[in-house]
């Protein structure tokens, strides 16, 4: 009994300081298991912020801008609007884009003495073949076309009759009856031999001169939209003085939004919109290229028929597949009469909106649908 009172202290002293080291065990442990979840939970925050960070990073890296791109060329505004995620490589695209046209501005113009379009008029000798570039053959191939489809309405062998119009605008003189009636000798596509296989062409006529005014613009702007979608640019809109070459649609749109102008002196704009995409527009008038001599308006577009400028006011809207087509349609339609116009957009699986003042009132016409795509 006296021994055990004597060892009693020592053996509740170690089950105290028992307990006490089992409690901080346990508390060590429950502090070791918090501090384990927060180290946790911290890397773990990071790691979903550094992954957000990332994707908002890749997100706004790949997120689409919208680029426009304008400059002078061919006469007039040429302006180019797209869609990319890289801003460098918007304006190579860009860059390369406007390149073409200046490549082909150099073949169509007939103001550059040494474009190859104003080079045929100086070679032009009779019965001798000419070779010519793949875009000039090109161009030529399709305006033959153009000739036949509208009976002879859109005609690229105006080139005399132009300079006549050029020089009448600045002298408010019409030519002489001697003179015209030499310019319309020269007019006539039927003039003008294509050769495939040798990629040549012969005139029949040594006087005929070319003019690519209603056609070559069109052709520039579809083939700037053909480079880009080869860039894998597809939301885009290039616009050559109002022939327009389009792309996908822009991004949540149904389309691009065009506007067409009413022609009349307060530049008013048809209350309906056209919302475009893989598709053409362009549109032909006399609103604001005419001379006016005698009291009579004269247009800028030449009827083959007669090698003056046309005295009709009307303005005309083409919407179809290719801007090429689109520019073309638009200078013929402007020069056929109505029914023929018509018949002519139907067999090109078109669509064309007209207004012309007859009588001193505005006079509209559109094809079913024309503002429905």
């Amino acid at each position: 009994m006296f021994v055990f009172l004597k060892i009693m202290p020592r053996l509740i002293t170690q089950l105290y300081f028992l307990n006490i080291l089992q409690l901080n065990r346990k508390y060590t442990l429950i502090f070791w298991n918090i501090r384990k979840t927060v180290l946790f939970e911290t890397i773990y925050y990071k790691i979903v912020f550094i992954i957000l960070l990332l994707i908002w990073s890749v997100y706004g890296y790949c997120q689409e801008k919208k680029y426009t791109f304008s400059k002078q060329k061919m006469g007039s505004d040429f302006v180019i609007t797209f869609f990319d995620a890289d801003s460098a490589h918007a304006s190579n695209a860009a860059a390369r884009s406007f390149e073409i046209v200046d490549s082909l501005n150099c073949i169509f113009s007939d103001y550059d003495t040494n474009s190859e379009l104003f080079q045929l008029s100086e070679k032009n000798k009779i019965n001798n073949w000419i070779n010519i570039s793949p875009a000039m053959f090109d161009i030529l191939s399709i305006s033959k076309k153009a000739y036949r489809y509208s009976n002879g309405a859109f005609d690229i062998t105006i080139g005399v009759a132009t300079k006549l119009w050029r020089q009448t605008k600045k002298t408010k003189i019409l030519p002489s009856k001697t003179i015209l009636k030499a310019s319309i000798e020269t007019i006539g596509l039927n003039k003008v031999d294509i050769n495939k296989s040798k990629n040549s062409i012969k005139f029949t006529n040594k006087n005929t001169a070319l003019d690519l005014g209603g056609i070559a613009k069109g052709y520039a702007a579809q083939k700037v939209l053909d480079y880009l979608q080869k860039e894998k640019i597809n939301k885009v809109l290039v616009n050559a003085a109002g022939n327009m070459a389009i792309g996908d649609a822009p991004p949540n749109t149904e389309g691009w939004k065009i506007g067409i102008q009413i022609p009349s002196q307060f530049e008013e704009i048809e209350d309906k919109m056209l919302f475009l995409k893989n598709s053409a527009v362009s549109t032909s008038g006399n609103l604001y290229k005419n001379v006016v001599i005698n009291g009579k308006k004269y247009s800028h577009i030449i009827d083959p028929k007669t090698g003056l400028g046309l005295t009709t006011n009307r303005q005309v809207t083409i919407i179809c597949d290719n801007a090429t087509k689109a520019d073309w349609l638009s200078t013929a339609c402007t020069i056929l009469p109505l029914t023929i116009a018509k018949k002519l957009i139907k067999k090109q699986n078109a669509k064309i909106l007209i207004y012309e003042t007859l009588r001193g009132q505005l006079v509209k016409y559109a094809s079913d649908n024309f503002f429905e795509q």
